[in-house]
């Protein structure tokens, strides 16, 4: 998804009270008894920028003050013993798997992930990255595994399957 706004300040407003206003919904209607949080495994590997400085190096902190509201929401509704349905966190990396539309061979016509795959196996400028992924048929098995089983209430799962190398 691209946005229009180059203002993170509104990213983040959007981020956070739309987060927040799922959470408060979910809470509040007794047959949804679970809630699973995705977010990316950049905002835990990207050191984020403070708060006052407003640039490209800043994208991610969007998500890092999204998934600290949804932790802090969960804590502070526990706290109330008023909260029935319980939280799950999700933070895959780079998502792989085939694309579902056909390519008309324009590198420019491709989204980000895609454009950086076209570039690394057709031009051959790859460069080792730190940068991890997962399969999406095991990103989907990690869905279905955080829904159903009791154990993973409350936690939060980081997905990798390697590094790019």
């Amino acid at each position: 998804m691209y946005f229009s706004t180059y203002h993170l300040d509104v990213l983040i407003v959007l981020a956070v009270n739309s987060t927040l206003g799922i959470l408060n919904s979910a809470v509040q209607a007794p047959s949804v008894k679970r809630v699973s949080y995705f977010s990316a495994t950049a905002v835990y590997v990207t050191t984020p920028v403070k708060p006052n400085v407003w640039d490209d190096s800043g994208w991610n902190w969007n998500k890092t003050l999204a998934g600290q509201s949804t932790w802090t929401f969960h804590r502070e509704q526990k706290e109330k013993s008023s909260i029935e349905c319980v939280f799950v966190s999700l933070c895959p990396p780079w998502v792989l798997e085939p694309a579902l539309h056909e390519f008309d061979g324009k590198a420019n016509h491709l989204d980000h992930l895609n454009s950086f795959l076209y570039n690394a196996i057709i031009k051959g400028d790859f460069c080792p990255s730190d940068e991890s992924y997962v399969d999406g048929q095991d990103l989907t098995k990690a869905i279905l595994l955080a829904i159903t089983k009791p154990a993973a209430a409350g936690q939060r799962f980081i997905l990798a399957a390697g590094q790019f190398r």
